[in-house]
């Protein structure tokens, strides 16, 4: 139980413990003096008596002497002159009563015995004591130290009684002085003490109350010294910390609304009750709900829906929550994440992860994509090195055919099976050449090509590659359709709409290459690039499932694919290799109808087309030294052979380093470097420049079933130096060594004995 003098003020307090303190002393001071000072007065008032007696003794020694009473009444009746005294009685020296005196008009005379207790046996007692309302006094009468009897006075004690409570007043009336100082010391005490606290209450009240914190004690307080002093100076410095916390505190809350209003992601507070108690700007844009609108009101009402209500619940229940991923109804995807805080309020943050979902798919699927074109670049690097490899068989088979050609006289009997070899070797050629194209970009080899002659080559290829329940048909107009472009990337761009025509039939159709010649003086409709001009137009129909108007804006964009297995690189890749021959391409197609692609290529008028004729005209001849290298010995003793069949000197290496050597070698003229550009152990245009930097004077021509990036990788620019594509024939090479030859600054005479004639042809051949 709560004791009541807690209740009390500290004024109320400290005046009561002052009053007490006071009270406390008083009683005890006046306890202490007071029956000290009455039982003095008492001692006083009892020797005051014994004199009298003493006196009055003395003056009746005589009388008991002599046995005269009527002396003895006479003497103690002059006790009248003390108005105190009210009886008195004389006993002889046996204790026998002798004479008594009372004082008439007083008190009833007190009974004196006729002898005193003790008198026979000689023990009479003294006696000086206060018998209530009486003081009582019996002594000896003795006279030169011999008894004479005893004598006992009675006085009244009203004076003493009266001095007494003149006394008792005097001492109450200072008593109440005192209490009346000591409340006036209280007051003035608990005025010193609680005023300052009372001042530093109503200041602590004030700040409490949202007044400004840089409020401080009164001015003086922290002056007086004490522990007032003291008090004050630590409430200053209180005040002074409060002030800089709420500064702080300001601060922070302000930081803490500017990155709640600036977070990209929705934050919503949530009572114990469900009602939204924070709601900042994101979350008014993500659900469309103003501050305003949403605070206060129940979070389920403010943004409804199933998925959402079952999130809102878990902001109010102990634990945190992960993060969920929410379908909206619109499409929208929304990651939730809840956290609990202290009395069953919440906290959720709300993203907007739609565009970051829809970047996540895009992204996988470019991953994929990247992962498909890693595999095909793989692949087409395989290719690549199958189909250099081809080009070398093909260059001994096609040469092989071209010499025996030469050497059977014109024979009708061999020369249709000589044809047969020799377009079987072309038609491998172009195989190999679409490899090539296949395995990485190429330079352009831009030369006049009969468009019709390009589409019967693929024909085959195009129905070994659609499915059995797609209907191929070729329409070739029969009018010269002559471009200029690259015959390689021609039929890579023809084969990729075939192949695109193909997958737009999953269930069959009909697909369609057909030819045109256009003038746009005609009505017909052209390309968009240039409105007039003659051009060839190459088609390419499907039956299949056709394309939106979405689609077919994007379909020339990279990496924009409809299919589940498609790069999204084919058609972008053909728009450019169009665009750079300075043509393009066309596509119209609708949802169910099928798509038509329209490759278009600016038409040569009057070119001629180069071809592969077995009967050239006569090659020309040289007598200059030639150092072959080439590391295919097949190869290497036909080209040999070619070259010995012309006139040249041949010194043949194996190897690199073997030509290095033989080239190097004391009294060795070298005219001409006839090197293969893939070697191992060193390329081509590194022998060449480390023979030419000890042979200044030697030209260089190079042979290379490669083209493109992978020449340029092994240091050979096609456009900068005297190059021979493999497949080659045997004029093609020999016209190339001798305009080599030719243009050099200065000839010199060469004679047939400074080499041998098939030099170190025993590591090569054939």
């Amino acid at each position: 139980m709560r004791s009541p003098l807690r209740s009390l003020s500290i004024r109320a307090r400290l005046t009561l413990i002052i009053l007490g303190i006071t009270l406390t002393a008083l009683a005890v001071g006046f306890v202490l003096v007071g029956v000290r000072q009455v039982g003095a007065m008492r001692t006083q008032r009892l020797a005051a008596m014994g004199v009298i007696a003493e006196v009055v003794g003395d003056s009746s020694v005589s009388a008991l002497a002599f046995g005269d009473a009527e002396d003895a009444g006479e003497t103690l009746a002059l006790l009248g002159e003390f108005p105190d005294i009210e009886a008195a009685a004389l006993y002889d020296g046996d204790g026998a009563r002798f004479a008594t005196y009372a004082r008439s008009g007083g008190d009833a005379a007190p009974a004196w015995p006729e002898a005193l207790p003790g008198a026979d046996t000689g023990a009479v007692a003294i006696v000086r004591q206060v018998r209530g309302r009486r003081a009582v006094v019996r002594i000896p009468v003795v006279h030169d130290g011999e008894p004479y009897g005893w004598i006992e006075l009675v006085a009244s004690n009203a004076a003493m009684e009266r001095e007494i409570r003149s006394f008792v007043l005097t001492l109450v009336g200072i008593g109440l002085a005192l209490i009346a100082l000591s409340m006036a010391a209280a007051w003035l005490l608990q005025r010193r003490i609680t005023r300052p606290l009372h001042q530093l209450a109503d200041v602590a009240r004030r700040i409490s109350g949202g007044a400004d914190p840089s409020l401080r004690a009164p001015a003086g307080l922290a002056a007086q010294g004490g522990e007032i002093g003291a008090l004050a100076g630590g409430f200053d410095a209180m005040l002074a910390e409060l002030e800089s916390r709420a500064r702080q505190l300001v601060a922070s809350r302000e930081a803490l609304r500017a990155l709640i209003d600036g977070s990209p992601v929705a934050i919503i507070g949530i009572d114990a009750g469900g009602t939204v108690s924070l709601w900042n700007p994101r979350a008014a844009q993500i659900f469309g709900r103003g501050e305003a609108e949403a605070i206060g009101a129940r979070i389920a009402d403010v943004v409804p829906g199933e998925a959402l209500t079952v999130m809102w619940g878990g902001t109010t229940t102990e634990g945190d929550g992960g993060g969920v991923d929410v379908e909206l109804d619109d499409g929208r995807v929304l990651q939730i994440v809840t956290a609990s805080l202290p009395g069953g309020e919440g906290v959720s943050m709300v993203a907007d992860i739609t565009e970051r979902r829809r970047s996540q798919q895009a992204l996988e699927e470019r991953a994929a994509q990247l992962q498909r074109a890693q595999k095909l670049e793989v692949v087409g690097r395989l290719a690549g090195g199958v189909a250099h490899d081809f080009n070398n068989l093909l260059t001994v088979v096609m040469a092989s055919c071209q010499m025996l050609f030469v050497r059977a006289g014109g024979k009708a009997e061999l020369k249709g099976y000589l044809d047969n070899i020799h377009g079987a070797a072309q038609r491998g050629s172009a195989l190999a050449r679409r490899l090539l194209a296949f395995s990485k970009p190429q330079a352009i080899d831009a030369r006049p090509v009969e468009v019709r002659a390009v589409v019967h080559d693929l024909e085959k290829m195009v129905r070994s590659v659609v499915s059995e329940n797609v209907h191929v048909r070729v329409d070739l107009l029969d009018v010269p359709s002559i471009v200029m472009a690259d015959q390689g990337q021609l039929e890579q761009v023809l084969l990729n709409m075939v192949l695109n025509a193909r997958d737009a039939m999953p269930d069959g159709g009909a697909l369609t290459v057909r030819t045109r010649v256009v003038d746009l003086d005609s009505t017909e409709q052209g390309p968009r690039r240039s409105p007039t001009g003659s051009w060839v137009a190459v088609s390419v129909s499907d039956t299949g499932t056709g394309m939106s108007g979405e689609t077919r804006a994007r379909v020339f964009e990279p990496f924009f694919t409809t299919k589940s297995h498609g790069t999204g690189l084919g058609l972008a890749t053909a728009a450019q290799i169009v665009r750079e021959a300075g043509g393009e391409i066309t596509v119209a197609s609708k949802l169910g109808e099928g798509s038509t692609f329209t490759l278009w290529l600016p038409r040569l008028r009057g070119a001629d087309v180069i071809t592969g004729d077995l009967a050239p005209a006569a090659p020309p001849t040289g007598t200059e030294t030639v150092l072959l290298v080439e590391d295919q010995a097949d190869l290497r003793n036909l080209v040999q052979i070619m070259l010995v069949e012309a006139g040249y000197h041949v010194i043949v290496g194996s190897s690199p380093k073997e030509a290095l050597a033989l080239g190097s070698a004391a009294g060795v003229e070298i005219d001409l470097l006839l090197t293969d550009v893939v070697m191992p152990g060193m390329s081509g245009p590194q022998l060449a420049a480390e023979l030419v930097r000890r042979r200044p004077d030697v030209q260089v021509v190079y042979m290379s079933g490669y083209v493109g990036d992978a020449l340029a990788s092994h240091g050979v620019d096609e456009g900068a130096v005297a190059l021979l594509h493999k497949p080659f024939k045997p004029d093609q090479l020999l016209h190339l060594v001798r305009n080599v030859l030719d243009a050099r600054p200065t000839r010199r005479a060469r004679r047939a004995s400074d080499v041998p004639l098939f030099g170190h042809s025993d590591k090569g051949d054939a």
